[in-house]
């Protein structure tokens, strides 16, 4: 390995790299991509040995649903695995209630109809008698 931490296919990929341009940004982009499809990858890993089969398929609804709201949630998880302040896998009444103390602050959604008169289609009943 070389002190990048990479292996030696890696490291002669890049021997070159003055006389490739930009070539240098492309590989340490593709490099933050493929770390960050790890970590994704362990995050997923950990949060389904967390949560039960019940728990990750209504965080799943939710995900559909709201995303951000999941990701807050699993990272909710995730720091509270890491502390150790998990007593053992996470529940789908568990879960439902961490959704509902994020909800807590939230604003209601309120419906308001106002029907406009004259527009009602009640009005037009009696106005053509001689069809």
């Amino acid at each position: 390995m070389n002190a990048g931490g990479q292996g030696p296919a890696a490291a002669a990929s890049g021997a070159g790299g003055g006389l490739q341009g930009g070539a240098g940004s492309a590989e340490a982009a593709a490099r933050e991509q493929q770390r960050r499809a790890e970590a994704e990858e362990q995050r997923r890993v950990v949060l389904k040995s967390i949560l039960t089969p019940e728990a990750s398929e209504r965080l799943a609804n939710v995900r559909v649903v709201k995303p951000q709201r999941a990701q807050q949630v699993e990272m909710t998880i995730l720091q509270m695995y890491q502390q150790g302040r998990l007593g053992g896998r996470v529940t789908e009444e568990a879960l439902k209630q961490l959704l509902d103390q994020y909800n807590q602050g939230d604003r209601p959604t309120k419906v308001t109809i106002q029907r406009r008169k004259g527009l009602d289609s009640d009005d037009d009943e009696n106005a053509d008698d001689g069809w």
